[in-house]
């Protein structure tokens, strides 16, 4: 039970986090000119690669 719940634990820090680089990825973007704003989130996109929805790494 307690491995189940170090998983779950660990599980939630990681959807934090991941929260926390497309917070930042977006207001990076936002600051940017229109014109970049695509191409700098693109680029952040590639650098910070995050799975999928639903995606799983096992």
């Amino acid at each position: 039970m307690a491995y189940l719940e170090t998983v779950a634990s660990s599980q939630c820090d990681t959807l934090k986090f991941e929260a926390k680089v497309t917070e930042r990825r977006l207001t990076l973007s936002a600051m940017c000119d229109n014109a970049k704003a695509p191409e700098i989130n693109n680029y952040l996109k590639r650098l910070a690669w995050l799975p999928a929805a639903g995606e799983s790494n096992g």
